[in-house]
């Protein structure tokens, strides 16, 4: 019999998640700083991602969302 691998879910858990529409709108910002590359869509669309959840995990507890958060580029180095 084969193991599912359904990650746990944790019920303490209520940060808020970015929806769609705040990815969208952080992607753009950052395609538009990049000077509008069309060979980027997704590399900018993970990083818009990745800085609003790392936004969410470091504003818990605050009542502040993503959008007045400061969200800092953060290089390559930084990210390993």
């Amino acid at each position: 019999m084969q193991e599912s691998h359904t990650p746990a879910i944790n019920l303490d858990d209520t940060r808020p998640v970015p929806l769609h529409n705040d990815i969208a709108q952080r992607a753009q910002e950052l395609w538009i700083q990049y000077g509008k590359p069309a060979d980027r869509d997704l590399a900018i669309w993970l990083e818009a991602e990745h800085q609003l959840f790392s936004a969410e995990t470091t504003s818990r507890g605050k009542d502040s969302g993503p959008a007045s958060t400061p969200v800092r580029k953060q290089t390559k180095a930084a990210r390993r």
